[in-house]
């Protein structure tokens, strides 16, 4: 039997943190060892919208939102909101979003176009 000469694992990372060159660990006789890290892919990533697909460079951020102000008197019985200054939406997320993949259908167990089930 032949022996590998590396390790392949796969490991989630937080992705608002920096990847890390190496990992340290120690092993069962108590030694130390720092091992580099070597990654297959890297893809591109935006810290300024927290996003994949494109650099920090290359970031363009939504246009910004005009906001609309009511200035006539309004009678005392109407509603206070149409009165008040319309609130802009949000151009960046605060917090993460978590996306999952949708489930494929089993397409097999469907019966063919055109064919009687």
């Amino acid at each position: 039997m032949e022996r590998v000469s590396y390790a392949r694992i796969l490991v989630e990372v937080d992705a608002s943190k920096k990847l890390v060159d190496h990992v340290e660990f120690i092993l069962p006789n108590g030694v130390t060892r720092k091992q580099p890290v070597v990654y297959e892919y890297t893809p591109k990533f935006c810290s300024t919208c927290k996003r994949f697909g494109h650099l920090k460079e290359s970031c363009q951020p939504p246009a910004a939102i005009a906001t609309a102000t009511v200035t006539a008197a309004a009678p005392s019985n109407v509603n206070d909101a149409a009165t008040k200054t319309a609130e802009p939406k949000k151009a960046q997320p605060t917090e993460w979003t978590v996306v999952r993949r949708r489930q494929r259908t089993n397409l097999k167990q469907q019966p063919a176009k055109g064919t009687d089930a």
